[in-house]
């Protein structure tokens, strides 16, 4: 059994402090920096400190993340007795000043989660939280059905532990579950299988917070029962090398913003300066990119913006990576172009994002690109999708380039590979035209075409 119960605990040891979200119930705008979501971000207190020097650190960093939009705060404790009670009890009035909320957390495998919720039960704190580390091993054998009998009874248990928790705590104060996705069905589960619809569906769980579960339809969870459920996503800074701490924090918040069904996300053991850094360059440059598109959207509504020359991705049927490759176009008539488009995915990337996809604009040099350089610009990593989620990326051209009619220019896509992952552009095969046809450095391509959109300004009138 994961939980057990203890009586007697001798030391409160601090190891990590998260911002958790606060409750749905409360009426107030959320400040976090993620479009809405409530956010969540981890403290980490010195790992060898006195307890005068973890409250220090803790409040100090409580303060500068609650500066920067945080809904809470979650204290991960390894010990329950009156040292636990009063640190708490002090931290719980300096989230108050700011605003927050306090959890408690205790990291499964433990023996004290009940203990911990007794000594909450009397304090001003929002609950207690329980955080499951992240998955290790293999799931059970799928045709083994003695086996998986025995990870859902070793899990039916687990839940039973984890109501006997709940019921300590004081009658406003809740209980979360920060589970990896893989580890609420017996069928997946690799380290401990969480009941979490049963807990769900029971009430016991207040808080569902998920890892590996960005794009999940939330809302599986929440028809479970007809009280409300805060859920949303989880990510455990465990589960991958520090060097991926930035990029996999980046990835998160954008798969966040994007869900409509996701309320929150908590973050746990990020460096708080990470998450400061990381969460509002995400957030900003998906606006950007949210801006293009309604910006292009307008103008072609309006017809100020005219689509001259594409390939369509619906006939694409092959890609590549990106080993210094182009596409030639010839434009129906003169004009300015201030817009390209390429049908491409992020390939290899399950950690950072690659920098973004650098685009140019060319002259033809006998049937290639020249060196002549018309114009260049980049495409945020995030505008695409990780392969096969191929989307249109948007080349914004300040100023447009000028184009002549029957003239031929090139959109090239320069080889900049990334350890964190690369780019794909989806082509079409034997789709070559007068109008143009794509090329490489390395093979010949000339019979093939990749999927790309180019754009001229609305024509002037007589009368313009």
């Amino acid at each position: 059994m994961i939980v057990e119960f203890t009586e007697n605990r001798v030391a409160i040891h601090l190891w990590a402090v998260a911002l958790a979200a606060a409750s749905l119930g409360v009426c107030r705008p959320a400040r976090g920096e993620i479009e809405g979501r409530e956010l969540v971000v981890g403290i980490r207190p010195p790992a060898a400190a006195t307890a005068a020097q973890t409250l220090q650190a803790a409040q100090t960093q409580l303060d500068f993340c609650a500066a920067h939009g945080a809904d809470g705060a979650m204290i991960v404790v390894g010990d329950a007795n009156a040292a636990t009670a009063a640190l708490m009890g002090q931290l719980s009035v300096q989230a108050r000043t700011h605003g927050t909320r306090l959890w408690a957390a205790v990291q499964l495998p433990s023996e004290i989660a009940a203990d911990v919720a007794r000594v909450l039960n009397p304090l001003p704190v929002e609950g207690l939280a329980l955080v499951f580390a992240p998955p290790a091993g293999e799931p059970t054998d799928p045709g083994n059905r003695a086996a998986l009998l025995a990870v859902k009874r070793q899990g039916d248990d687990l839940g039973q532990s984890i109501r006997e928790v709940k019921k300590q705590l004081g009658a406003q104060q809740r209980l979360a579950l920060c589970v990896p996705l893989s580890e609420i069905s017996p069928e997946t589960a690799r380290s401990h299988y969480v009941p979490v619809a049963d807990l769900v569906r029971d009430g016991t769980a207040d808080v569902v917070a998920l890892s590996e579960a960005g794009r999940m339809n939330f809302h599986r969870l929440r028809l479970l029962r007809d009280a409300p459920l805060q859920a949303g996503s989880f990510l455990d800074a465990r589960a991958v090398a520090e060097k991926q701490h930035a990029g996999l924090l980046g990835r998160t918040v954008l798969d966040v913003v994007q869900n409509d069904t996701c309320q929150l996300s908590w973050l746990y053991e990020f460096p708080v300066q990470t998450v400061n850094q990381v969460v509002p360059v995400a957030v900003a440059g998906l606006k950007e990119s949210q801006q293009r598109r309604a910006a292009l959207e307008a103008a072609l509504a309006k017809g100020e913006l005219v689509l001259d020359q594409e390939v369509a991705e619906q006939g694409a049927n092959d890609q590549a990576s990106l080993h210094g490759v182009a596409q030639s176009f010839v434009p129906s008539r003169d004009g300015a172009c201030p817009l390209v488009q390429v049908y491409a995915a992020v390939r290899g990337s399950r950690g950072p994002l690659p920098p973004p996809l650098h685009v140019e604009i060319r002259d033809d040099d006998d049937g290639r690109p020249a060196n002549s350089l018309l114009a260049q610009t980049d495409i945020p990593a995030a505008e695409f999708g990780l392969e096969p989620a191929y989307r249109w990326g948007s080349a914004p051209l300040n100023p447009p380039v000028p184009v002549k009619k029957g003239r031929t220019y090139w959109i090239c896509l320069t080889n900049r590979s990334h350890p964190d992952g690369n780019y794909v552009w989806r082509i079409v095969k034997d789709a070559a035209s007068s109008r143009g046809h794509a090329w490489s450095r390395q093979y010949d391509y000339t019979k093939h075409a990749w999927v790309f959109r180019v754009y001229l300004n609305k024509e002037a009138s007589p009368g313009d």
